[in-house]
């Protein structure tokens, strides 16, 4: 059973399962990675406080850094068998019109997303007024906090800083 999004003082707590429906009632400015809704986008309605970035990033990059979160774990048969090649590819191979957007249907997920962003999904979401952009994630670089990859090759899911005494 869903409930929405929690709140708790200033925090608003979003989990993986939480409907976009739901997202788009809070009125606060909110960010999300929500690589796993990308064959969605296009689908978005048109909404002036909605902005969908796509993250541009070398795909083999990609691959290795979501082979990395199961790393050393018994279960580990890697991110991209467990999620990428199942749940996700299965989003584009089910939608009529994502599957004509992409070249080889056993290129990387990062490839086919790239490609239906580039092919459809963006020109749908312009022709329906939803703002979107893609993003180089080479563009990162230039920002404080920004940690080069060799800093990051040791970072579990989601971890964003390096700890202190390691990583």
């Amino acid at each position: 059973m869903h409930t929405g999004p929690e709140r708790s003082g200033e925090v608003i707590k979003i989990t993986g399962s939480t409907p976009l429906e739901d997202i788009l009632k809070i009125h606060d400015p909110v960010v999300l990675q929500r690589p796993m809704w990308s064959h969605l986008v296009h689908k978005f309605q048109p909404d002036g406080s909605v902005f969908v970035a796509f993250l541009a990033r070398n795909c083999l990059d990609v691959f290795r850094s979501q082979n990395r979160i199961f790393q050393g774990r018994a279960d580990d048969r890697g991110w991209t068998c467990k999620f990428g090649r199942t749940e996700e590819w299965a989003h584009y191979h089910q939608d009529p019109e994502l599957r004509t957007a992409f070249d080889a249907e056993h290129d990387m997920i990062c490839t086919i997303k790239q490609q239906a962003y580039k092919r459809l999904q963006r020109v749908v979401m312009a022709a329906r007024g939803v703002t979107t952009a893609p993003i180089a994630y080479s563009s990162f670089s230039s920002l404080r906090g920004y940690l080069e990859p060799t800093v990051r090759a040791n970072f579990t899911a989601k971890q964003t800083k390096a700890r202190e005494g390691g990583s």
